[in-house]
Order: structure tokens, then C-alpha cells, then sequence
């Protein structure tokens, strides 16, 4: 049975994903047309995709693509972007770095996607002596991470421990002041 994947916008519906998607009008079901990824159709157009596909409900399978949230990527300020990616990147054992305009920029390392902003006064502003911001890094392995990080001489705020909520973790402070809390769950 083969799948139809497709998403309603204001704009029309979208169909995501049709490996073989028979018509049912004209000259029968011998004419087939093979689509990677369709465009937007209109929706009284859709519906006759719906029907044609209820028709030939043996071979298909309608479904609508689930709503769902994947992650948060907050473009953090910071004092020179340059610099920022680089520390990030020789220090921290970050890759596959980007700029745009040299302002923005971004850094990945496995799963973990970061993104930057030169703003010195505005990182100034939330990172000082008294007060910066806190970021929360979720990782597997933390004793490892911690060797590792140790071992660049990255300035640490407090050594690796398990802590009474719940996670195994350490804090760093980058070159722009906020502090990293690098953790694992304890289970």
C-alpha cells in the first residue's frame, strides 16, 4: 500500500510525498505519474486526488502529516562573531560552521545546532560580572564531555557531579560570558 502524505496551508494543500498515484480518469488506471514532491494544488483539485485515491483505497493510503514541534534555535548575541565561531569551533569541537553577512552565523556539533548574532552591547548587556545568561546543553556521556572540555582548558564554573533534580552535569563559561550547564540525566 502505498502512502499520501499531505499538509493543508492557506495557501492550497501541499502533498508531501507520492511514490505512484494512479488516475481514475481518461483512458483508466494504466496512467500513472510518479511524483518525488508535488507543489501546491488547489483544493478542488486535491479532493479529486482524494477520491481517485478512495477509489483505488486497495493501493493507497491517505494520511495527514502530524503536527509536531522539533526544536529551538534562539540566535544568541554575541561580542564578535568571528571569534565566536572559532572558539566554538577549536575549543569546543564544534563543525560545519556558517556566516551570512557577517553579522549572523552557526555552528553544529552532532545533534546540537547553534546560532549567533554579533550584538556586542546587547551581550554585554545580559552578560556582565554580576549577571549572564544560562544555557542548558542535553548530551550523552557527560564524564567524557567533561574530560574533554577539561583537557582544552575551558574555564569551568563547577566540576561534574550529579545534582539532587535529576542530572549529571558541569558548567563552562564561553568567551561571551553565558554560562554552558552541560548535563545528562542520572537514570
Amino acid at each position: 500500500m502505498q502512502k499520501i502524505i499531505y499538509r493543508v496551508t492557506p495557501a492550497g494543500v501541499r502533498l508531501i510525498f507520492i511514490k505512484e498515484f494512479v488516475m481514475a480518469f481518461g483512458t483508466g488506471p494504466h496512467n500513472t505519474f510518479k511524483y518525488k514532491q508535488c507543489g501546491l494544488l488547489s483544493a478542488k483539485r486535491f479532493l479529486i486526488y482524494l477520491i481517485v485515491a478512495e477509489f483505488w483505497q486497495e493501493k493507497y493510503h491517505v494520511i495527514m502529516k502530524e503536527k509536531k514541534f522539533h526544536r529551538v534555535n534562539p540566535f544568541l548575541p554575541v561580542n564578535n562573531l568571528k571569534d565566536t565561531l572559532s572558539f566554538y569551533k577549536n575549543k569546543l569541537g564544534f563543525y560545519d560552521e556558517w556566516t551570512w553577512e557577517e553579522m549572523d552565523g552557526g555552528i553544529r556539533r552532532d545533534d546540537m545546532h547553534l546560532i549567533f548574532q554579533q550584538a556586542p552591547a546587547y551581550t554585554r548587556l545580559i552578560n556582565s560580572s554580576r549577571h549572564w545568561f544560562v544555557l542548558m546543553w542535553f548530551v550523552d556521556n557527560a564524564d567524557e564531555v567533561y574530560k574533554e572540555f577539561k583537557e582544552k582548558e575551558i574555564e569551568l564554573i563547577s566540576e561534574i557531579g550529579d545534582r539532587p533534580w535529576g542530572t549529571r552535569e558541569f558548567s563552562i563559561r564561553d568567551i561571551n560570558g553565558y554560562e554552558i550547564r552541560v548535563a545528562e540525566s542520572s537514570d
